[in-house]
């Protein structure tokens, strides 16, 4: 069943039609992320820069005030002089 979380809605890929994943694409999946967790762990823990969390969001809101309304907003339209 769908989970809705902060006006997101959350699915699984059988819900949302999609074929469940092969082996073979899980395998390449994790082995991207191990080239990656490889690359990252090279560089000097002092020269890393923070990478947030998959959603990102508590990295720089809480729910307290949450307004995502303001979050995909166009950009405002150039002033006139």
């Amino acid at each position: 069943m769908a989970e809705y979380y902060k006006g997101r809605k959350f699915t699984s890929r059988e819900e949302a039609g999609l074929p469940p994943p092969s082996p073979e694409r899980d395998a390449e999946i994790d082995a991207g992320w191990a080239e990656f967790n490889a690359r990252r762990e090279a560089v000097p823990p002092e020269k890393r820069i923070h990478l947030s969390s998959r959603f990102g969001d508590e990295d720089w809101n809480d729910d307290a005030d949450w307004d995502d309304s303001t979050r995909y907003a166009p950009p405002a339209p150039p002033a006139d002089e």
